[in-house]
């Protein structure tokens, strides 16, 4: 990545500026949440900048191709400089990063070039927006999600009234991840928990509950590395609660036999059969790197959660056997070779399309 001082480049307000002084390079559009937030990083030699709402595969990988940052939307400037070579959108939340995106998009239309992970796609991966696209897929259930504003309890009701959903209910903040403002509640007349959805005084997505506990009450959650549309089992969590996350993994000789078995046998086993299902999640989506959290229900179809391009494949692992390097090695290879051919990407063919 570059220097903390080529971060930001002036140039004449008629559109970007393209400096040929450099060999090809991956122009990495960058940009900050709405609400303008943003840490520093120092790695010597280099200062990074990162913040919330970005992926976060560049620092994770040996790229031989160099990177050149350009930055869009808050605190950015109104026209920006690129380098020669393709375009890779960093930008990965829709609902942290509206004002980025639209900049990115701005942008790329005026660059008739090869873009990873369009900002058009990628502002179309908003929770909503994905369960809305996924609906329809034969073996895939994508429980509808609606969105609201509320000011009073009166407005959460409405919403789920109005949506036709049925209690139980799991209401989140619109932005939030990991399940940080997650809450599940049962009966019209829980007044605590929607006082606590309230609490987080921002808009938020409500759909209903699908309880997928396997027959030994335990409850399962894959996910999957989509690379290029190439499919990759990233994880398998076990645990006690619906709301599954590493955290709360149960790790002991039977799980962790269960997920030796998932990963080793994902290609000809559990990735064989849901490759139809993933690979027209793929074509819907229109993501070039993205992740998939999803369960696997009783009647054997794909039960998802969440697809996004914020999710994180390439964290060292802290388990104790590491079953899962393996896996992290075969992710990174294949997003490694995936950068270094633009004409594979899924937009590479944009700019020549009316």
């Amino acid at each position: 990545m570059a220097q903390q001082d080529d971060l930001f480049h002036t140039a004449p307000p008629s559109g970007p500026v393209i400096d040929s002084e450099m060999p090809d390079c991956l122009n990495v559009i960058r940009g900050l949440p709405d609400g303008g937030q943003a840490w520093i990083v120092q790695l010597q030699p280099v200062t990074l900048f990162q913040s919330d709402g970005t992926a976060c595969f560049l620092s994770q990988i040996d790229l031989e191709r160099p990177c050149f940052p350009v930055w869009v939307g808050p605190a950015a400037p109104a026209s920006v400089t690129l380098k020669p070579g393709p375009i890779v959108n960093y930008i990965a939340d829709p609902d942290l990063c509206v004002g980025a995106l639209s900049a990115a998009s701005d942008l790329v239309r005026q660059v008739p070039r090869p873009c990873f992970n369009h900002p058009d796609r990628i502002a179309a991966t908003s929770r909503d927006q994905v369960s809305a696209a996924l609906q329809g897929i034969p073996g895939v259930a994508a429980p509808r999600i609606v969105r609201c504003r509320p000011d009073r309890i009166d407005d959460i009701q409405a919403a789920i009234t109005d949506a036709g959903v049925d209690y139980p209910v799991l209401v989140r903040a619109v932005g939030s991840q990991r399940g940080r403002t997650l809450a599940r509640i049962d009966r019209p007349d829980d007044a605590r928990a929607f006082m606590a959805c309230l609490a987080t005084g921002a808009e938020l997505y409500i759909c209903p509950f699908v309880d997928f506990a396997g027959a030994d009450g335990l409850y399962r959650k894959h996910r999957v590395a989509m690379i290029g549309g190439e499919p990759f089992l990233n994880s398998l969590v076990t645990g006690a609660h619906w709301n599954v996350h590493a955290s709360s993994r149960i790790w002991n000789d039977a799980t962790i036999a269960e997920e030796r078995t998932a990963v080793d046998g994902f290609a000809a086993g559990l990735g064989a059969r849901l490759g139809p299902r993933l690979e027209e999640i793929h074509r819907r989506l229109g993501l070039d790197y993205f992740g998939i959290d999803f369960a696997m229900a009783a009647d054997g179809s794909m039960l998802v959660f969440e697809a996004n391009a914020v999710m994180d494949f390439l964290r060292p692992g802290t388990l104790e056997p590491d079953i899962w390097a393996q896996s992290g090695r075969a992710i990174k290879a294949a997003l490694l070779a995936l950068l270094d051919r633009p004409e594979r990407w899924v937009e590479a063919g944009r700019a020549a399309r009316p």
